[in-house]
This record gives structure tokens, C-alpha cells and sequence, in this order.
């Protein structure tokens, strides 16, 4: 009998008294599956099309397009088609080192991603933040990035960095009260606390804060603006002229779209 509860306690992992045992592998699992994983989701994932249909819109951009189809429509194919072709050359490059730029800022956020501490099946256990899953049991430390929102289990002497969320430059004092919480982005700045996770990725409140930026609408700087501006005029000038001076000089000789070209 005393061999027995000796082989039993020896088979089980020690944990220490109040902190609770964790999530085994296969909860882990079924928590993802249900919950998804702890990521903010990308501000990028139509990107592709954004910068395509903003390159399409600029005002140059059309311009040169409609400029190519008047070569078309009088013949110059020759013409058209080196300007078709330089205009998607630059269009090109544009895409590209947009797509560059995105793909090297994705690259350094993942470099950035800390690492946060769990108990998981009654062993700490240092993972990346974006493994954690809800119901999790992260232990946080002084000096470290709170990886999740939770609500707090444990806490000695606890104060939280939440100027993200709250403007405040001072930090915040936390009690395990059972209704304060840990939010993901914040950092701890002093003492020590046990958290059950509670939200992850797009629903934690840094993730609603995230959906709410990306929601707006970047205005165009004052350069495009008065780009888009002097094309805009040049182009009613120049039609202007184009359709007003081309019936007077060729239209009455049966070459009426080239008369307008020429001016």
C-alpha cells in the first residue's frame, strides 16, 4: 500500500500550492480549434488589391492610359504599345516594393512577438505569445509584455503599464479580486501575478483597437493632392483644345481623329 501512494506521487508532476495545474495538450488543442490562435488579424490580407486599385486610380496613372488609347484610336500602335508598356513597368515596380515593404514589416512583427510563461499540465513553460489559448495560465513577471487578455488568479505587488488603452502615464495597480483583469499589449512594470487567459487575438482589446484603426481611411497627402490636382486641369485643358481645334483643322478632310491628336 505505501509502495503504491510512494510510485503514485513520484509519477505526478509537483506544482506549487495555488497555482492551478493547466491545460493538458489535448485542451490546448480543442481551445485553438474553437477560439483560433492568438493573433491580431492582418491588417495585409487584402492589401494586394488595395495598392493594385490605388496605383489604378492615380490620376498620372489613368492619363497615361487614356493617352495610350488615343494612339490606338488614330493608329499609332507603335506609340501606344511603348507606352502601355512603360506605364506597367513603373506600375510594377510600385506593387513590388509595396509588397517588399509589407512582407519586411510582417518579417520584424514576428522578430518582435515575446514569449510568454504558462502553466500547462503542472509545468511552466515558455512559448510564443501567439500559442496561447483561452483558459491558458500565464504567469507575468516584471519586465514582461502581457501576451493575452485575462482575468487575475494571483497577484503580489502588481502594477500594469495600460497606456495603450487608458492614455494615463502612471502605472496601474492590480488585485486578484476575481473582476481585474490583464490586458494583451500592456506590461507589467512591477510584482507578480497569475492570469487565466480569457481572450485571445482579434478579441482581446488591443485586437478591437486594431479593428477600429484599420477602419479608417488614410486621406492623401497634400503632394497628391496637387498632383492629381494638375492633371485633372491639364487633362480638361488639353481636351479642350484636342476636341475643339480637331473638327476646325482636319475634320472636314475625313480625318477627323487624327486632326485632333495634332491639334
Amino acid at each position: 500500500m505505501l509502495a503504491t501512494l510512494h510510485t503514485a506521487s513520484a509519477t505526478e508532476p509537483a506544482r506549487p500550492e495555488g497555482i492551478p495545474y493547466g491545460l493538458s495538450p489535448e485542451e490546448v488543442l480543442h481551445q485553438r480549434q474553437r477560439f483560433g490562435k492568438n493573433v491580431l488579424a492582418p491588417a495585409t490580407r487584402h492589401r494586394f488589391w488595395a495598392i493594385v486599385r490605388g496605383i489604378a486610380t492615380e490620376p498620372m496613372f489613368m492619363l497615361l492610359v487614356v493617352t495610350a488609347g488615343i494612339y490606338l484610336l488614330i493608329g499609332s500602335y507603335s506609340e501606344a504599345y511603348v507606352l502601355l508598356a512603360a506605364t506597367a513597368l513603373v506600375a510594377g515596380i510600385s506593387l513590388y516594393q509595396e509588397a517588399r515593404s509589407d512582407r519586411a514589416l510582417l518579417a520584424l512583427q514576428q522578430l518582435a512577438q515575446p514569449l510568454a510563461r504558462v502553466r500547462r499540465a503542472g509545468q511552466d513553460v515558455a512559448l510564443p505569445a501567439a500559442d496561447l489559448v483561452v483558459d491558458d495560465i500565464l504567469l507575468v513577471a516584471e519586465g514582461e509584455q502581457v501576451g493575452a487578455d485575462g482575468v487575475l488568479l494571483e497577484a503580489h505587488d502588481l502594477e500594469a503599464d495600460e497606456s495603450f488603452l487608458t492614455g494615463e502615464s502612471l502605472s496601474v495597480s492590480k488585485a486578484a479580486d476575481g473582476e481585474q483583469q490583464l490586458f494583451a499589449g500592456s506590461s507589467v512594470v512591477g510584482g507578480t501575478g497569475v492570469v487565466r487567459v480569457t481572450a485571445v487575438g482579434s478579441h482581446t482589446r488591443l485586437g478591437h483597437i486594431g479593428g477600429l484603426i484599420s477602419q479608417v481611411k488614410t486621406p492623401p497627402t497634400p503632394l497628391q493632392q496637387q498632383v492629381s490636382s494638375f492633371v485633372r486641369r491639364m487633362a480638361m485643358v488639353g481636351g479642350g483644345l484636342l476636341w475643339s481645334c480637331g473638327p476646325i483643322t482636319g475634320g472636314s478632310r475625313g480625318v477627323w481623329p487624327t486632326a485632333c491628336y495634332m491639334g
